[in-house]
């Protein structure tokens, strides 16, 4: 049995500036993403299926009742959502696939957490299913359907692939006659490496399709997950809502008016500008979600945190 075992890490946004709505919707951005490799992160198994999948639903390790199917996809991992919803499923089908998958996530990146954890998910779906159904998809092709699937997935393919067509990053190729290894994937998991000479941030621009490879030293970060559930598009509608409502010398105006020089170090960024001048959807946030501002206070009296995309978690650098 083929089995394709990849390491899901989040994205942090250094920092996220926001543009007023376009005509189609959506808010241009102006931002440094950077791949935060830590101890968060999902790991997703991906297995074609060219025999009964009751030969798998029978092991001992799996509850049949956390199992989704449909159109030819076996699925199973604690999601918020039904099959039909969710990413990794959008990803088989836009790829128009017509064998059979089966998909494990060890999920562990929260949702609604402004961490990417959905569209880490997809971007991984897109890039494993071209390779174990040897679709033979080039980058271009890949970025397209990752534009489809949503406006962080773009900067996952190119990270993992290292701008190139073929899954780089932070994965392994398990050859197993059973899937017993899921019992003891400490283990399992231990042989990833970080490469040194690969890039792990990019300046992302546009609505998510302008991505500009960034290479720096990798920063090690804490990041603080909480239970609060940021809904994305209610933050970015509280967004537009201060845009009409902001006044000449409001601190929100001038927190927003703050330029940031992506030419720069994301240390140095994160260094030299505040939460609020760094992360256009913070205000909206906590507008929002009035308890993400004691959420801040309490961290803040340890160290100097930010906010990641549109929430809810915060994170600091830990310079040890």
């Amino acid at each position: 049995m083929q089995v394709l075992h990849i390491k899901a890490y989040p994205k942090l946004n250094i920092s996220l500036k926001i543009f007023r709505k376009k005509k189609n919707g959506l808010h241009p951005l102006r931002s440094r993403f950077m791949l935060a490799i830590s101890s968060l992160f999902d790991d997703m198994f991906f297995i074609p299926l060219d025999y009964d999948i009751e030969s798998i639903m029978q092991n001992q390790i799996f509850n049949i009742n956390e199992i989704a199917h449909k159109d030819g996809l076996y699925l199973m991992g604690n999601f918020n959502c039904d099959i039909e919803s969710n990413l990794i499923f959008k990803a088989f089908k836009i790829l128009n696939i017509k064998k059979k998958a089966f998909v494990i996530v060890r999920k562990h990146i929260p949702f609604g957490g402004g961490l990417g954890g959905g569209s880490v998910n997809a971007a991984l779906s897109l890039l494993a299913f071209n390779e174990i159904f040897k679709l033979s998809l080039n980058l271009e092709s890949l970025l397209i359907n990752a534009q489809k699937l949503g406006s962080d997935v773009s900067f996952f393919v190119i990270i993992y692939t290292q701008c190139g067509d073929k899954l780089k990053l932070f994965r392994q190729d398990l050859e197993s006659n059973n899937l017993d290894f899921l019992q003891n994937l400490d283990s399992t998991t231990s042989n990833f490496k970080v490469t040194n000479d690969a890039f792990y941030s990019a300046n992302v621009m546009g609505f998510g399709e302008v991505i500009e490879p960034f290479f720096e030293d990798l920063i090690n970060f804490n990041i603080y997950c909480n239970d609060v559930f940021c809904d994305t598009g209610a933050v970015y509608r509280e967004f537009d809502n201060l845009q009409e409502q902001m006044q000449e010398n409001s601190e929100y105006k001038k927190s927003y008016n703050t330029k940031i020089d992506l030419n720069l170090e994301s240390r140095y960024i994160l260094n030299n500008f505040s939460m609020c001048e760094l992360n256009d959807l913070y205000m909206p946030a906590i507008n929002l979600y009035p308890q993400l501002h004691d959420v801040a206070r309490i961290l803040n009296t340890q160290k100097e945190i930010y906010f990641s995309g549109s929430g809810s978690s915060f994170f600091s650098v830990n310079n040890f």
